[in-house]
């Protein structure tokens, strides 16, 4: 098994202590959460960044993708730093920009894409959010992307959540499957 932490674009794998990994896969548009540790002692001088982007992956398949939101600095001895590292995934960067819009008589795919299109950078796409149910009316007053996307699956039954590549998912409840399978 082979494990991979990119942080900002440079492969951080060496300075990872992978006893420390915690990930927590969360349901829908909870947010799913990261947290390693890295050390800074002699040659190694790596001190993470609020706010770099971090990509774990395992055998080349990205298992975690989001951005750093939290970092503890601890001594652990007289020359040897601990960072404790907590990341949120990309549904993060939904947090950014606040929506003020009204939209009438379109598609919760167009609604959404729209959202996507002229809310959110670093590359979000809405592939998954392919609902054909037209809505009436919808207005959003000063509110984040994400709460946008949480207002319009509240009104409709639907939930949502943000893919490790930045594609965001929309769908009614209970219709998606589980991206892997379970065997006994």
């Amino acid at each position: 098994m082979s494990m991979t932490v990119t942080i900002n674009g440079t492969d951080r794998t060496s300075k990872v202590d992978f006893g420390s990994l915690r990930k927590v896969d969360n349901l829908n548009q909870q947010v799913d959460e990261l947290s390693i540790r890295t050390k800074k002692y002699g040659s190694e001088t790596y001190v993470p960044t609020l706010g770099h982007e971090i990509v774990v992956t395992r055998d080349g398949t990205t298992i975690f993708g989001g951005v750093i939101i939290r970092i503890t600095e601890n001594v652990e001895a007289s020359q040897v730093l601990t960072y404790t590292i907590e990341c949120a995934d990309y549904s993060q960067y939904l947090k950014r920009k606040l929506v003020t819009e009204r939209y009438e008589g379109m598609t919760v795919a167009a609604i959404v894409a729209d959202l996507v299109s002229n809310y959110t950078t670093d590359g979000f796409t809405s592939a998954n959010a392919a609902s054909t149910l037209v809505i009436e009316s919808v207005s959003f007053s000063r509110i984040t992307v994400a709460d946008a996307l949480q207002k319009l699956a509240d009104a409709i039954s639907y939930v949502w959540y943000v893919d490790y590549s930045k594609d965001i998912h929309f769908f009614p409840k209970n219709t998606e499957l589980a991206p892997f399978n379970l065997t006994d």
